[in-house]
């Protein structure tokens, strides 16, 4: 509520003027009052030299009723019923012949509603802070008639933190974050605020699990903002690297499980996370699959991890699928007749039995439709889904619709999405109608390239119908 000062005159007779200072003498100092009423104060003033008596307030004061001539001067002031709920202060002046103003001390009267509220909410409901900021809470109480009030600086409304230390709520309704953590404020007993507050200055990611020879990309972000300038600095000093971009990259090899404290430096601050750094041994081949055309070549790359430097040994199941030279540069038979699918594998020189295998589809054409489950069972009445797969080479981007054929009477089917682009998956619903007949059917899953029709595959899928009695 927009704060005003009214300023009430009473120009006095120098002959009425007994008093030697300005002081309010009524109401008393905390007196609670509610919107509506009118209010009454008492004002002792100087003896002489003084040309009136005024009173300033924040209140939207209004005057009503004569006001005395003599001592005590008498003020009827009326409280609107808009206001705020709080304290709101009220001071006396006089201004002296001189037009010199001297202020009495000044006096708080509580503004509260005459009724209690049916509920409270706030206009925040959750918040989320850095460490060392503030926000300020809004606390609206709805009451029978329908009207509402802001209680935020109500001296009845309470703030209290379920967890101490992680905010501080001043008696008004300022939140300021302390400390990083998860608490709720109480407002009243009634009505709780989550609050989340992180830290000033934080790493992504937080926490991580690593092997030996992995590399992770670490960013050091100010108020969730990325930081323009950081330094990095690891703790033991010997557990692996860290690039001054945040690149950390773990030892060769790991004997035992250990953590290391990464830490970035920032003009705002420090921030640290947690790496654990494990001994087991693996192999991990990248890509993980692949659909390939005839002829068509791709590159894989073994990862390994606490096995030494001797590297890998590539093989190809079966081995008359393509080729495979030693760097793991793999190439598809110039001929494919039909969708088949080659296991590549990687072994550690080192360990043997440590190794890791990935899938190759080879296909006749760029894009091929795979059904992941292409025997269904469902009840009529009922519907059934199956994930169909597009497998595609990376040099094939034409959308391919996908579409059936063959389903009998009282069955459909739809697919969600109807269309894919490049290698990925959609969802085959097939729903079996009330009056279908139950057996077991067959049904092609055809999917088309949009841009050139004659291009398709399909999959044979089969359906078993069961009666629903």
């Amino acid at each position: 509520m927009r704060a005003s000062i009214t300023l009430l005159y009473l120009l006095l007779s120098a002959a009425a003027l007994q008093a030697q200072r300005v002081r309010i003498t009524l109401p008393l100092d905390g007196a609670v009052v509610h919107p509506g009423d009118t209010l009454t104060v008492r004002v002792s003033g100087p003896g002489t030299g003084s040309t009136g008596i005024r009173l300033v307030s924040d209140l939207d004061l209004e005057v009503r009723g004569q006001l005395a001539l003599q001592l005590p001067y008498r003020f009827s002031i009326y409280i609107p019923r808009a206001t705020q709920p709080g304290p709101h202060v009220i001071t006396a002046s006089r201004r002296t012949a001189s037009d010199n103003s001297e202020d009495s001390a000044s006096i708080t009267v509580d503004v509260e509603p005459s009724q209690p509220f049916l509920r409270l909410r706030a206009e925040f409901t959750s918040l989320e802070l850095d460490v060392g900021r503030e926000t300020a809470l809004q606390i609206i109480g709805e009451y029978a008639d329908g009207s509402e009030l802001n209680l935020t600086k109500s001296t009845q409304t309470t703030f209290v933190p379920e967890v101490l230390g992680i905010v501080s709520v001043s008696k008004d309704g300022l939140v300021r974050a302390l400390r990083p953590g998860s608490t709720s404020i109480v407002v009243n007993g009634v009505l709780k605020i989550p609050v989340t507050v992180s830290p000033l200055v934080d790493i992504d990611p937080e926490k991580v699990t690593m092997l030996a020879s992995e590399s992770r990309k670490f960013v050091a972000r100010i108020a969730s903002r990325p930081s323009p300038a950081v330094s990095w600095s690891l703790s033991p000093e010997a557990a692996g690297r860290i690039s001054a971009d945040g690149l950390y990259t773990a030892p060769d090899s790991v004997a035992i499980q250990q953590t290391v404290v990464l830490t970035a430096h920032t003009v705002s601050g420090d921030a640290t996370t947690t790496i654990t750094l494990s001994p087991k041994t693996s192999v991990r081949i990248s890509p993980e699959w692949v659909t390939l055309y005839p002829g068509e070549p791709v590159q894989f790359k073994a990862e390994t991890a606490n096995l030494g430097t001797g590297g890998v040994i590539w093989s190809v199941t079966p081995a008359s699928k393509g080729s495979m030279n030693a760097a793991g540069l793999y190439t598809a038979p110039k001929a494919i007749a039909a969708l088949e699918k080659v296991t590549v594998a990687a072994t550690s020189v080192t360990n043997p039995s440590v190794d890791q295998s990935t899938i190759i589809w080879l296909s006749p054409q760029p894009f091929c439709v795979n059904a992941w489950d292409n025997a269904l069972t469902v009840v009529a009445g009922h519907s059934v889904t199956a994930k169909i797969l597009e497998l595609a080479t990376d040099r094939f981007s034409h959308p391919v619709a996908f579409a059936v054929a063959g389903l009998p009477p009282g069955v459909t089917a739809t697919f969600s999405p109807k269309q894919l682009t490049g290698t990925g998956q959609t969802l085959l619903t097939v729903n079996a109608g009330a009056d279908a007949v139950p057996g077991t059917y067959r049904f092609a899953v055809t999917g088309t390239d949009t841009i050139y029709a004659a291009l398709t595959s399909s999959q044979t899928v089969t359906v078993k119908i069961q009666s629903a009695h």
